[in-house]
């Protein structure tokens, strides 16, 4: 359909954004990099809506659970969701992203939107010389740091990775305090709306 022909439209000519995955060993943030964006082009401005670019995630290994920010029909939510939800499955298949090898897991999820409900597909590359536990996009437990993403038609990757030398343990920031709503909540929230709109 029309919609379909834009989507892929939006995604042959997708700009490339930037984020930033901050972590120490229990706690990580992830949001995009602050100003990116500041374009009149409506394909960028598209994009960014595409990639959930106001979307940001905070971890926390010990409660095992991740917040994301996220904002639905203008109202912002603080979505709260476990690590240990994902079931992960690894496979033996390998390979290597600089000097890192890597290997492959996948994971489904059920997502539902105006459009209706919909399964979705992940892959992970995760790096098991880097036993940090987290990635992009929420998406966290694998035993290693997930370098590139594959999340429905968009693809994270690694493009520079820092890890400081200091036995300080860096402070991750947190977000806002709100009102928490789980995903099926916010879920049923799209639902009613989209039913509402028709």
């Amino acid at each position: 359909g029309y919609l379909d022909m834009i989507d892929e439209s939006i995604q042959t000519n997708f700009p490339k954004f930037s984020f930033v995955l901050k972590f120490n060993e229990s706690e990580a943030f992830f949001e995009m990099r602050r100003g990116i964006v500041n374009s009149e082009d409506l394909k960028v401005k598209m994009a960014y809506i595409l990639a959930q670019g106001d979307d940001k995630y905070y971890y926390n290994k010990p409660s095992d659970s991740v917040v994301m920010q996220t904002e639905v029909y203008g109202a912002k939510f603080r979505v709260l969701t476990k690590i240990s939800d994902i079931e992960w499955k690894i496979s033996n298949e390998r390979k290597q992203i600089d000097e890192f090898l890597c290997y492959k897991a996948t994971a489904s999820f059920v997502t539902v939107n105006d459009a209706g409900t919909f399964n979705k597909n992940v892959v992970a590359w995760f790096a098991p010389g880097l036993p940090i536990s987290f990635g992009p996009k929420g998406y966290s437990g694998l035993p290693g740091l997930i370098l590139e993403l594959q999340d429905d038609k968009t693809i994270y990757f690694l493009t520079h990775l820092n890890i400081s030398k200091s036995t300080e343990k860096s402070t991750i920031e947190k977000l806002p305090k709100g009102k928490i709503v789980t995903k099926e909540q916010l879920d049923n929230l799209a639902f009613e709306n989209a039913n509402f709109r028709n």
